[in-house]
């Protein structure tokens, strides 16, 4: 009731806060009302040669009603303080572009101690514009962080979350000719899981098992079929290898499967603008999930996404986005599941410095070869309260709940919060 309290005063205060005329609109341009530029909030940053340095800062404060993400008979809630500070540094050419970000976030518990943690990461992005026709892209990044107690495969009875590191690269390139374009792309991507020690026992728990690099491809080709009409076909590859091999020492859960497996996914679809109101992506194709090991079955499914964004009102915008992929497991025998997931939401510009969001979102994880199905329901409110160029204030509400087939992996939580991000 307490955590209620807070996220109920923070409503009010911003709201009592935000009292003013309203500025005169830009019109938004594949953006939500919540997400259009507001150039007389924008950070105003330093300019060093070329480039503009944005530096933050972000608090923040949360109440968490279930921190394992445990079931209801075994819940413990608490309080929680984060801070963030991130700099961003962009380049200002007229051709050409270089950005680069850092970013650390710390966070403290009240009473759980150990489940304090600092993530932190840095990234890399670059664009060569060859030509008028012609662009190259490159990225770069890296990130340490802590899994979430609520994610889909962690270990809930370790003493700490789980230490992860993700080292990636991508590269691409984009052609236009005429009224199509030819986009081709590929990646790599390393994942490293440190192991982490039982809550009551002390014992090890190994997730060297986890470890794996992921090598993908891509290539979408895009026709203009009229003015804000467009069709569009591409085909998608990726390699999943797991460092651990069955028989390897640390391999883990008495697991003696073959774990490396290969995706492929075509799919054909359309993307259109309707006069700034309706924004629309949509496809549907084939996705086929090749196992290495022979004992495994190989799985075939019906792939899909969708994102539309429909500005229906002056203030008001709808989100939908639909998607179906896979995904890497924790599991020693299944490598890969089958993701799929809908979220709707609307935005709502309540002022023209005071925004709203709201979500609601129902996921489904198929881990084929264990008969294990989990089903997720879920949603969330956000206000923003744009204060100057420098200080921004928002409220947050989210809940979660998990029903799975396995043991163990149900629970529902609800978290609130509130935070102030101060930006030079």
């Amino acid at each position: 009731m307490t955590g209620c309290r807070v996220f109920g005063a923070a409503i009010y205060c911003i709201a009592l806060f935000s009292q003013g005329q309203a500025i005169a609109q830009i019109e938004p341009e594949g953006l939500s009302w919540a997400d259009i530029e507001r150039p007389e909030f924008d950070p105003l940053g330093i300019r060093v040669g070329s480039f503009d340095i944005f530096a933050s800062v972000t608090s923040r404060l949360d109440y968490d009603s279930n921190v394992f993400a445990s079931a209801s008979d075994q819940q413990v809630d608490d309080a929680l303080m984060s801070i963030r500070p991130q700099i961003d540094l962009k380049s200002n050419w007229s051709v050409h572009k270089l950005d680069l970000a850092a970013f650390a976030d710390s966070t403290f518990y009240t009473s759980l101690g150990t489940e304090d943690h600092t993530d932190y990461g840095l990234s890399v992005s670059s664009r060569i514009d060859v030509s008028r026709q012609t662009r190259v892209f490159a990225a770069f990044g890296y990130r340490r962080y802590f899994e979430d107690r609520a994610a889909i495969d962690t270990r809930r009875n370790t003493q700490n979350p789980i230490e992860l590191q993700q080292l990636q690269a991508s590269a691409s390139l984009a052609h236009r000719f005429n009224k199509a374009e030819l986009v081709v792309s590929a990646d790599i991507a390393g994942f490293d899981a440190r192991d982490g020690r039982l809550r009551e026992t002390q014992a090890v728990v190994g997730q060297d098992f986890r470890d794996f690099t992921s090598v993908g491809g891509k290539a979408a080709l895009s026709y203009e079929v009229s003015p804000g009409y467009a069709a569009f076909v591409s085909a998608q590859v990726r390699d999943g290898d797991f460092d651990l091999r069955p028989g390897d020492l640390g391999f883990g859960g008495g697991g003696v499967f073959d774990r490396n497996f290969s995706t492929r996914t075509i799919d054909a679809g359309f993307t259109a603008e309707v006069t700034q109101v309706i924004y629309a992506t949509l496809a549907l194709g084939r996705l086929t999930i090749d196992l290495d090991d022979p004992r495994l079955d190989d799985i075939s499914a019906v792939s899909a996404r969708a994102d539309v964004l429909w500005n229906f009102s002056p203030i008001s915008s709808f989100i939908l986005k639909a998607d179906r992929a896979a995904s890497p497991t924790n599991d020693p025998i299944v490598p890969v599941r089958l993701d799929t997931s809908i979220t709707v939401g609307i935005d709502h510009e309540l002022l023209y410095n005071l925004t709203f969001k709201m979500r609601g979102r129902y996921a489904r994880f198929d881990f084929d070869g264990i008969s294990r199905t989990d089903e997720e329901v879920g949603g969330s409110v956000a206000v923003r309260y744009l204060i100057s160029n420098r200080l921004q204030a928002r409220a947050t509400y989210r809940y979660a709940q998990r029903k799975s087939d396995a043991v163990g992996f149900n629970f529902g939580q609800h978290r609130m919060g509130i935070s102030l991000e101060f930006s030079l």
